[in-house]
C-alpha cells in the first residue's frame, strides 16, 4: 500500500474515531465531548432518535476499527461511505469552518476507493442467467 493510501486510511479512521467516542459518550454517559447540539438542529434530532443513533454508532465503530487495524479495510470503507457522505454534506452546508475537513474526507474516501477497487469489482459483475 502506498504511503498516501495509508495516510488516507488513518486520517479517515481517526476522524471517524472522534465521532465514535463522542457518540458513545453521549449514549452511555449523557456526556457531550464538544458541545450540546441544538434540539432543532439535524444533529440534535439524530441524537434524540436513540435507536438510530445506536445503530449508526455500531456501524461507525465497526468501520473505524476495520480501517485503523487494517482488518478487511474495504469492508470498513463500505460501512463508512454513507456516513462520510452525510458528514461531508453537513460540513459543507451547516458548519462552514469544517469545509477543509469535508474536502479531506472526500479526498481520503476517493483515494481508498481507488486502492480497494479490486475488492469492489465483484459487486459490479453481471449475473445474468446463462442458457
Amino acid at each position: 500500500m502506498k504511503r498516501y493510501e495509508t495516510l488516507a486510511r488513518y486520517f479517515l479512521g481517526l476522524w471517524m474515531l472522534i465521532g465514535v467516542v463522542d457518540g458513545w459518550a453521549f449514549l452511555l454517559f449523557d456526556y457531550h465531548i464538544f458541545r450540546v447540539p441544538l434540539p432543532s438542529s439535524f444533529y440534535g434530532f439524530l441524537m434524540r432518535t436513540t435507536w438510530f443513533w445506536v445503530f449508526l454508532k455500531v456501524v461507525q465503530t465497526a468501520g473505524t476499527i476495520s480501517l485503523l487495524f487494517n482488518y478487511k479495510p474495504a469492508l470498513g470503507l463500505a460501512l463508512l461511505m454513507p456516513i462520510c457522505a452525510i458528514l461531508c454534506l453537513y460540513y459543507l452546508i451547516a458548519i462552514p469552518i469544517f469545509i477543509p475537513f469535508a474536502v479531506l474526507m472526500a479526498v481520503s474516501t476517493v483515494v481508498l476507493l481507488r486502492a480497494y477497487a479490486p475488492s469492489f469489482t465483484p459487486l459490479l459483475a453481471s449475473y445474468a442467467k446463462q442458457a
